[in-house]
């Protein structure tokens, strides 16, 4: 009885995100196409969380590194790749945002991979 409980609620949270479709946030096709490769791709370590933020005046979106010692991503409303503002063998990032830690406001999470690691 508790292997089907465990494994109704590993399916009930493996198949749900934050982030529906038709939620309140109006959400670029191409970082919804991301989020549709995310939701595909194996579970990373840590899971994926994408957050929006506004940043010299425009949405951007924040993509966490998939791993340790690695880049987090920083996108335009056009998927344009920004810069890394963390993460590396430094945690700087690449040094070309290094103000959005306190330039970046209107933090809003936009979608987390919520799924279990097997």
């Amino acid at each position: 009885m508790r292997l089907i409980f465990l494994f109704v609620l590993a399916s009930t949270f493996g198949a749900s995100t934050c982030y529906k479709k038709g939620a309140p946030y109006n959400i670029p096709k191409c970082i919804q196409s991301k989020i549709d490769f995310l939701q595909k791709a194996p579970v990373q370590n840590p899971p994926a969380i994408i957050t929006r933020y506004i940043y010299q005046g425009k949405k951007v979106y924040l993509f966490n590194a998939p791993c340790c010692d690695q880049f987090s991503s920083l996108y335009n409303e056009d998927c344009v790749l920004i810069c890394h503002p963390d993460g590396g063998i430094t945690g700087r990032g690449d040094g070309k945002c290094a103000d959005f830690s306190t330039a970046a406001t209107d933090e809003k999470l936009l979608w987390q991979d919520l799924r279990i690691r097997n």
